[in-house]
């Protein structure tokens, strides 16, 4: 059931299955600017406090996640980047969390990086520590994508060896991936997730190949909600001052809201539904969607109603537009019962949608909308 064009969404369902093993997914393919690093801390610092997180582990994600960003602005090759910009995602699972990198570097520093990685990962903790005290002492830093003591520190705190890739992407450009795990001492979960560093390359190529900036896969409650848009203006507002107050940054309040207020939850009275995000950008069109649970009893009202807006001509949107507005400030907020409403007559052409069916109770519900910046 949905719109003709509905089959090309249905990678974000196969996405959404894919990333559900994991409990949080935040990915972050692009610029990598100081508003925007900050805003991902601070989602990620409130997310590890709202979910109870131990304070020693809380201090440990966010050292190398600091580190991890630091390394990604300082090292990012300006005006090298055949297919996009820089790469950053964290992954939490039951007592651990896989944190993904990854920036151009020339291709002549490729070999003596690589071998200096190798040689980090050889250490036991103590000569890592020695290692690392003596590049301290020494005043040792690092040159443009080299392993210097951001990369070092890491290994040591996080307990785990650095995964590690480079991909060559152009001439005299090579891409590097690098990846820490970090996991709670009594925990060995992270025997079952062996393959999370090549999903990471994987995911980072689909967000290349669809033009997509932003992923966020997980629970949406008011909270995480209010996350993800701190983040999202971080990455647009830099480069165009007045996205808060375009109509793009509305849309989007009013997507991330519908999933968290009227989402279907396989567990009942959920506080946080599970649904995914994505946001990019093809030419001058902002790129939005959703995707999250629904009841498969609510599927054929919600087709009639969205069909319903699909077909309304400039005439109707206008005067719908005039109308929503007026119940709008009647309800006072956003995520109102208006809100499909709402997106429609800020959207660039019609709302593209699907629904796949989960099960015989649930149907997953996708939505796509345009918005062109102007």
């Amino acid at each position: 059931m949905g719109a003709p064009e509905s089959d090309k969404l249905r990678y974000v369902y196969d996405l959404f299955g894919k990333m559900s093993r994991y409990d949080m997914n935040y990915l972050y393919h692009g610029d990598f600017s100081p508003s925007l690093t900050d805003s991902i801390l601070s989602f990620a610092e409130s997310s590890l406090t709202s979910i109870g997180e131990s304070v020693k582990m809380r201090k440990k994600v966010y050292f190398i996640m600091v580190e991890s960003l630091q390394n990604i602005t300082r090292h990012q090759e300006a005006g090298h980047k055949p297919e996009g910009s820089s790469f950053f995602i964290i992954q939490g699972v039951q007592n651990g969390y896989f944190i993904t990198s990854g920036n151009h570097v020339a291709s002549h520093l490729v070999p003596n990086l690589r071998s200096r990685l190798d040689m980090v990962n050889s250490l036991d903790p103590a000569n890592l520590k020695a290692y690392s005290q003596e590049l301290l002492e020494a005043g040792a830093l690092s040159q443009k994508g080299g392993a210097g003591l951001g990369l070092i520190e890491m290994a040591r705190r996080s307990g785990n060896k650095l995964h590690y890739d480079f991909v060559e992407q152009a001439k005299d450009i090579s891409f590097f991936y690098y990846q820490i795990k970090v996991f709670a001492p009594e925990s060995n979960g992270h025997a079952n997730y062996s393959d999370s560093f090549e999903f990471a390359q994987e995911l980072h190529r689909l967000l290349i190949a669809r033009n997509i900036n932003i992923v966020y896969q997980g629970g949406f409650s008011n909270e995480n909600v209010s996350g993800v848009l701190q983040m999202i203006e971080g990455s647009f507002a830099e480069k165009n001052s007045d996205f808060l107050s375009k109509q793009v940054f509305s849309v989007i309040v009013e997507l991330l809201h519908n999933i968290y207020e009227h989402a279907d939850s396989f567990e009942i009275d959920a506080e946080a539904k599970p649904g995914i995000f994505l946001i990019g950008m093809e030419g001058n069109d902002y790129v939005i969607t959703t995707g999250n649970l629904v009841l498969t009893s609510k599927t054929e009202a919600l087709h009639h109603r969205i069909e319903k807006l699909n077909n309304l001509g400039e005439a109707d949107l206008k005067r719908m537009m005039s109308e929503v507005r007026e119940k709008k400030e009647i309800a006072g907020k956003v995520g109102s019962e208006f809100g499909l409403e709402d997106i429609r007559t800020k959207c660039s052409g019609k709302i593209v949608y699907s629904m796949q069916p989960v099960n015989e109770r649930y149907s997953f519900f996708t939505m796509q909308v345009r918005i062109t910046d102007k």
